[in-house]
């Protein structure tokens, strides 16, 4: 059973009016205009949080001192009774990441006091855009939880005849997105690079933990069998997009993962985000140069048109075409 909301806009109208003064349930369910059975029902949620201090029955409340970091972090405008939550701030608080975590479909399975007992044991990291989060061979710390952002899983070859590496994007990854889960269970080392591409913020829970609450939990087990599956899919299809199609078809399916996101080379491309040919290289396992005269292949067909570096689909099914 997923776990209500702690903090829907009655919650924050209740913190409030204890903040102006009020502590009589029945006083402040008359000034909400709602019932006193629900006034309790959101005091044992901000109870949990560690926010309230009710006495028996909760006839009467008081604020506690984390009541006061919630108020400041959530924004209060608009506030109204209908049961959606205000938005909240990204400032990496355990407000935040429980929010977070019970939308998350990796998580969604787990009852509330699992939830709040994760988000208490793990910890919010913001990077900047270019800052790397992983390097691959490092020893496997946590498994990890985009909150908002953008990062690029990647692998880097030893080095070629002339001494340069090259980099193979396996896949970006966005808000919601779990990555890292193999090295938590199998023992090994982090299998990739993590770089966030733009201002990023990700969940890090804890190795340990997360082998606790597959332990604990069979639904949780279920939905990790379930990713790892979806893991091995996409990397079969980046085994086939490789080695059996040629770079134009590499170039076109990663142009569609915009419109028709699949598994494969380019997986995790979002709407709205521009690709430079480097990137679209390090997705399909070439070179920059390459990836040019494949964009000037699909430019004389009439598929794309390349401006500045700015690919724009003119035709769906002929791009399809060169895949």
């Amino acid at each position: 059973m997923a776990c209500p909301h702690p903090l829907d806009p009655l919650c924050v109208a209740l913190m409030l009016k204890l903040t102006n003064g009020s502590t009589a349930v029945d006083d402040i369910a008359q000034d909400l205009e709602v019932d006193s059975s629900i006034i309790r029902e959101r005091l044992q949620r901000l109870s949990m949080l560690g926010a309230v201090n009710c006495t028996s029955q909760s006839d009467h409340c008081e604020l506690l001192p984390e009541a006061h970091r919630i108020i400041l972090e959530v924004s209060t405008s608009g506030l109204n009774r209908s049961g959606y939550a205000p938005p909240l701030r990204e400032n990496g608080s355990y407000t935040v990441r429980l929010n977070r975590l019970r939308q998350d479909p990796l998580f969604e399975v787990l009852p509330c006091d699992e939830l709040q007992w994760l988000a208490r044991v793990s910890r919010t990291q913001c990077l900047a855009p270019g800052e790397v989060l992983l390097l691959e061979g490092d020893q496997c710390q946590a498994m990890y939880i985009v909150e908002h952002g953008t990062v690029r899983l990647s692998k880097a070859s030893s080095s070629s005849a002339f001494g340069f590496g090259r980099e193979q994007t396996i896949r970006l990854m966005g808000p919601g997105d779990s990555f890292n889960e193999v090295p938590v269970f199998d023992g090994g080392v982090n299998p990739v690079t993590v770089e966030a591409l733009d201002e990023t913020c990700v969940i890090v829970v804890p190795k340990r933990e997360v082998q606790e609450l597959v332990e604990r939990s069979s639904e949780f087990a279920s939905v990790i069998i379930r990713i790892m599956s979806q893991r091995l899919r996409h990397m079969l299809a980046m085994i086939e997009d490789v080695s059996m199609r040629d770079v134009t078809g590499r170039v076109a399916k990663i142009l569609l993962q915009v419109q028709q996101p699949t598994v494969g080379v380019g997986a995790g491309v979002k709407t709205g985000r521009r690709l430079t040919q480097r990137e679209i290289a390090e997705m399909a396992g070439t070179a920059r140069e390459v990836v040019a005269r494949a964009l000037k292949k699909m430019e004389r067909a009439g598929a794309v048109t390349v401006h500045r570096g700015d690919v724009q689909i003119l035709d769906v099914e002929l791009l399809e075409s060169f895949t």
